[in-house]
């Protein structure tokens, strides 16, 4: 399985094991009908070309955090706990990207504060 590692800014590594969602299919469904997603894990986004991009949560059961990355592998947002939206529901938030990113990093609400991630760290994809 594919491996993301974060280099946070005090130096330490923090790596994922993931899942890669590059088609549009992929994409569209990320973490979507999950029950659990277990420490340590995640799913990585990898978008065609750098674009500001929007993600929601319908259809997703659980709490995540939003890593979006920019082309040059540096952390250039968070959002942090985005909450999951109940499948009836007609209005979920989305979040989106504060600039053009080429790539998206979910993982378990939490992970960031425990992790301490933050904008401007780095990301490796082995």
């Amino acid at each position: 399985m594919p491996k993301v590692c974060i280099k946070i800014h005090s130096g330490k590594v923090l790596q994922f094991e993931v899942e890669v969602a590059k088609t549009m299919a992929e994409r569209e469904k990320g973490l979507m009908y999950r029950d659990y997603l277990k420490g340590g894990h995640g799913m990585f986004f990898i978008f065609e070309k750098p674009e500001v991009v929007n993600f929601w949560m319908k259809h997703t059961r659980i709490p995540l955090e939003i890593i979006f990355i920019d082309e040059n592998l540096k952390i250039v947002h968070i959002e942090k706990y985005a909450e999951p939206c109940p499948e009836m529901a007609q209005n979920c938030p989305f979040y989106s990207s504060v600039s053009a990113i080429k790539y998206v990093l979910e993982i378990a609400a939490e992970t960031v504060d425990s992790g301490d991630i933050s904008e401007g760290d780095t990301v490796e994809l082995i």
